[in-house]
């Protein structure tokens, strides 16, 4: 388990990767700066974001920029098919079958909208906050091998 940056006690939550504590992070939310009790003056994290060469950071982008692209496509196409598959039912049928097969698509459409929009995110935050997504991280693979 991690350690909070701040006190040191053990937690499961991460702000901006670095592991912090629900008291110090209250603290942090209330505008108040959390008390350090670790023996470093101040919070230590791993950095996580690589230097990237000149050829890197295109090659990242284009893979993420496919990624976006077909999971967009993934999710239009499940919403057209939950769309159809709403239309085919008639209104106010009570079939078991017909809710099942709704119920199906509908799930297959949440599933498509949140692998979209995790894709999204990792898309802008590569390219509007330079954070470079784990598989193409180094230092972050690095980290979890302990």
């Amino acid at each position: 388990m991690a350690q909070c940056v701040y006190c040191g006690a053990e937690t499961q939550l991460h702000v901006n990767e670095c592991p912090i504590c629900v008291r110090c992070s209250d603290e942090l939310d209330a505008g108040r700066q959390p008390a350090q009790t670790r023996a470093s003056a101040e919070p230590i994290c791993i950095e996580t974001r690589p230097e990237l060469t000149p050829n890197q950071r295109p090659l990242i982008e284009m893979q993420l920029r496919l990624s976006l692209n077909a999971a967009r496509e993934e999710y239009r196409k499940a919403k057209r098919e939950l769309q159809r598959t709403i239309s085919e039912i008639p209104s106010g049928s009570q079939s078991p079958d017909g809710q099942t097969w709704i119920h199906a698509a509908g799930t297959t459409e949440r599933h498509a909208s949140r692998l979209y929009r995790e894709a999204v995110k990792r898309f802008y935050d590569f390219v509007l906050g330079d954070k470079v997504p784990e598989r193409f991280n180094p230092l972050a693979q690095k980290k979890d091998t302990r």
